[in-house]
């Protein structure tokens, strides 16, 4: 698993063309399943990579940055926001 989030957060560092990609491949959720990973470097790099595609204007809502995809919920969780 570690791997998985390594690569994907290494891909999405590559620029939007990258980001695009990732999600036209429906890879937000293995990602945000990683974030619950046991494996502290796992949930690392996919919250890294997470945070890198919240940059995307499709996966928010207005000016305040509100994530709004429904495939991101547990990374609230993960920070004890939720």
């Amino acid at each position: 698993m570690i791997l998985a989030a390594f690569e994907i957060s290494t891909r999405v560092q590559g620029g939007e063309d990258e980001k695009y990609k990732i999600l036209e491949k429906e890879l937000l959720q293995p990602l945000n399943n990683l974030c619950l990973s046991t494996d502290r470097y796992t949930q690392e790099h996919a919250t890294e990579a997470i945070a890198e595609l919240l940059t995307l204007p499709e996966i928010q809502v207005g000016n305040d940055s509100i994530v709004h995809h429904p495939n991101l919920v547990y990374l609230g969780a993960l920070h004890g926001v939720m």
